[in-house]
């Protein structure tokens, strides 16, 4: 599923609070780790291309902060890349 807009916006359509989203979200995900889903690095050849997105995505204070303080942009983020084939394979969602 692609959703670009902001946890704030999905919360308000669905109405529920941003934080009930937030944690719902959180267990799709765990739960399809533990499930054995995985997304991995996939071999490349030189015929294909690839597009990068990456993005910094602000997130609230932390409590070790120092680990995903932007010093540059002065708030906490955390950083979001995908590599996506031109036919739409993922090829990698690394943790950054």
């Amino acid at each position: 599923m692609r959703e670009y807009r902001t946890y704030e916006q999905i919360a308000a359509d669905f109405g529920i609070h941003e934080s009930n989203l937030i944690r719902r979200s959180q267990w799709v995900e765990v739960t399809l780790v533990q499930s054995g889903v995985t997304i991995s690095r996939t071999p490349l050849s030189s015929e294909d291309t690839v597009m990068i997105d990456a993005t910094e995505v602000k997130i609230n204070h932390p409590k070790k902060q120092l680990a995903n303080h932007s010093g540059k942009k002065k708030f906490h983020a955390m950083k979001a890349q995908a590599i996506v084939t031109s036919q739409g394979r993922i090829v990698s969602i690394p943790m950054i």
